[in-house]
């Protein structure tokens, strides 16, 4: 597997924020999106195998806490390999969640989940907006995967990515949803103006920053 970087910090998204997370970032990615800003993930990455990767884990947090593997696109990763890290987090104490970009199919990962114990126990899955020049790429199918304690991101770059987001959302297909999470797009969507605009269409959906962004220089890695 190759993998980007594998670092303690804290979770700076969704709603898991602020918790104390070990993020496996895998390299590789099949959409690129104008305001990407982990783009050195494209290419820039180690071959490590699975123990490796799980050693490194251990050794930057102990069971009970969670790791997020993301990307890049960590489903582009070996699925056979993908799944014994996931079960092997799981069964050594850790909360799993990936983050994947809405563009490759949850089908595999959907197996190693249960309403009893589930191997993968939250997903953060993407749905690009027109700003990011990917919106045809997204797998729709990938919504009936979702649990009520996933999440679904939306990172807003204009109007019109706020207008196609609240569409999403009032024509949701299922009685069960999932949490709608709203970011700006940093350095380009006014954060004020995204939260007027979410009170105003009163949508029931989170509003969140990238609270690492906030804490360190937007540009440092391996936070």
């Amino acid at each position: 597997m190759k993998v980007n970087e594998i670092f303690l910090s804290i979770s700076g998204e969704g709603k898991e924020i602020g918790l104390p997370t070990v993020f496996i970032r895998f390299t590789g990615c099949n959409i690129r999106c104008e305001y990407c800003d982990t783009k050195y993930a494209y290419t820039e990455g180690t071959e490590m195998t699975v123990q490796e990767i799980l050693d490194k884990v251990y050794a930057l947090l102990e069971p009970g806490y969670q790791v997020l593997l993301t990307g890049g696109e960590p489903l582009m990763q070996p699925h056979a390999e993908l799944r014994k890290i996931l079960k092997d987090l799981h069964w050594d104490g850790y909360y799993t969640i990936i983050e994947t970009n809405g563009a490759v199919s949850l089908e595999g990962i959907d197996e190693l989940r249960s309403e009893t114990d589930s191997i993968v126990e939250s997903i953060v899955l993407d749905y690009k907006l027109p700003s990011s020049g990917m919106t045809s790429k997204m797998v729709i199918g990938n919504w009936s995967y979702l649990r009520e304690r996933d999440q679904l991101k939306f990172v807003v770059g204009s109007d019109e990515d706020f207008d196609v987001a609240c569409n999403v959302i009032k024509n949701w297909p299922f009685t069960w949803k999932p949490h709608f999470l709203f970011s700006p797009v940093f350095g380009k969507m006014d954060p004020q103006k995204l939260v007027k605009r979410l009170l105003s269409s009163k949508i029931n959906a989170r509003m969140q920053m990238q609270l690492h962004k906030q804490i360190w220089d937007p540009a440092k890695r391996g936070v």
